[in-house]
């Protein structure tokens, strides 16, 4: 199928620019935040990346209900994402758990607000404030989107729902989006995932040998599953990971 001339001229005139832009701040020492402005200038001319803004348009399901469907708060994290192998960075990004897609914010040419769902079969890794985000391809998890805390040889992973609930009782009768629920997995080096619930079901993972070293661990640390962070979720799969090693 031959591409239209519009769009090829666009795709061609974006490459070309992208280039001026790199020459530029390498000549002149101009910071990220500087190409990403003259970047903006040039979607407002020519329009936006179609590789990019080519979702479908975000409506909310329930606008009438309590709480929301998104990840830890109602509005959208500072990311980046890669779309089948192309990076974009500087953008608002959202992670809708009840429905397990991500929205992209953005400004159109008129200076409007919008938003799109972008294409999941596209999405090569979303990165939210730092947090990683992966399609998933481990048999026997239903979400479709993983979030990474380790990849060493004893993997560690997130994964994030929410349920749509009816409160029937009480003054307040309506519908409601639940908390964020978070799931912790361990993928062991046979390729298996094992949920983790609490500190029992985490040392069951390991040999005999380790299990006093890893429990003394998570014990100096006050390590509780129950509430633990990304961050000491990460500290302790390290901590397992060299000790496996050995």
């Amino acid at each position: 199928m031959q591409v239209p001339r519009a769009k090829s001229f666009r795709k061609n005139l974006l490459s070309v620019f992208s280039l001026l832009c790199i020459l530029l701040s390498v000549a002149t020492g101009q910071s990220d935040s500087s190409v990403y402005n003259q970047k903006s200038r040039f979607d407002k001319l020519y329009g936006p990346d179609p590789a990019l803004y080519n979702g479908i348009r975000y409506v909310p399901d329930h606008p009438n209900s309590k709480g929301f469907p998104f990840l830890l708060k109602n509005e959208p994290f500072d990311g980046e994402i890669i779309l089948s192998g192309k990076k974009y960075q500087h953008l608002k990004l959202q992670y809708n758990c009840f429905k397990q897609e991500f929205v992209l914010d953005f400004l159109d040419q008129n200076n409007a607000y919008n938003a799109l769902i972008i294409n999941s079969n596209n999405i090569d890794t979303v990165i939210l404030d730092g947090q990683i985000f992966v399609p998933c391809k481990i048999p026997g998890i239903q979400e479709p989107f993983l979030q990474l805390i380790c990849s060493g040889p004893i993997k560690c992973f997130l994964t994030w729902n929410k349920e749509f609930n009816f409160l029937g009782t009480g003054a307040q009768t309506g519908f409601e989006y639940s908390n964020d629920i978070r799931k912790i997995y361990i993928q062991k080096k046979d390729g298996s995932p094992m949920r983790v619930i609490n500190k029992q079901s985490f040392l069951n993972i390991f040999d005999k040998s380790l299990k006093r070293k890893i429990k003394s661990y998570m014990s100096a640390r006050k390590i509780r599953f129950k509430n633990i962070t990304d961050e000491k979720l990460f500290l302790l799969m390290e901590y397992c990971n060299s000790k496996t090693a050995r």
